[in-house]
């Protein structure tokens, strides 16, 4: 089965959470609510999801129970736990870094600028 999930491995995703059928957008938002904040507490994937399907049975109505609901959301690949002190960590090197190429880009350019200026005045 080829799906967008395939895509997401090739550009290089670790792990995809996926559905193999169209599911309402409201049940949809309750059981990822739930799979995210599992995921805060440092749960592995599979677990997360597996917990997001029990809290949203239990709190569902015998009708809204129906596996149709809730089984067709699938976790793929690395279901490791999401480290979330790691990811805020590398995410602030970034912006550090961009922000510091950013910053000597700005300053070659005024320099440039400036003597640009003061040449122009010279004449």
């Amino acid at each position: 089965i080829i799906s967008l999930a395939r895509a997401f491995f090739y550009s290089g995703v670790k792990s995809v959470v996926t559905t193999q059928w169209q599911i309402s957008d409201f049940e949809t938002m309750k059981i990822i609510e739930s799979f995210y904040q599992n995921l805060l507490l440092e749960t592995d994937k599979d677990k997360s999801l597996k917990m997001a399907k029990e809290v949203y049975i239990s709190n569902s109505s015998p009708k809204n129970a129906h596996p149709f609901y809730w089984g067709a959301f699938i976790a793929i690949g690395n279901m490791d736990a999401v480290s979330i002190r790691t990811a805020k960590s590398e995410s602030y090197r970034r912006y550090f870094l961009f922000g510091g190429i950013a910053l000597i880009i700005s300053i070659v350019f005024i320099r440039k600028r400036l003597k640009d200026r003061a040449k122009k005045n010279e004449n």
